[in-house]
């Protein structure tokens, strides 16, 4: 429980804001990269893969296999 002591005690606003500061840029950075990607994939990408697996389960329920 000591260690938990003197690591609070070291924390200072410059480490504090450092720590803070870099979490808001990845997650800034991830974000800008979803964005990028759910930019380049066609408008009917995952509507395709939708209907052909939906597709694939009706007819296979409908024909009776489990």
């Amino acid at each position: 429980m000591n260690w938990l002591y003197e690591f609070w005690e070291s924390l200072t606003f410059g480490r504090v804001a450092l720590g803070v500061g870099l979490f808001l840029g990845s997650l800034l950075l991830s974000f800008a990269a979803i964005g990028i990607v759910m930019v380049k994939i066609p408008a009917n990408y995952l509507a395709r893969i939708t209907s052909r697996i939906f597709c694939q389960i009706a007819i296979g329920r409908f024909a009776g296999e489990p």
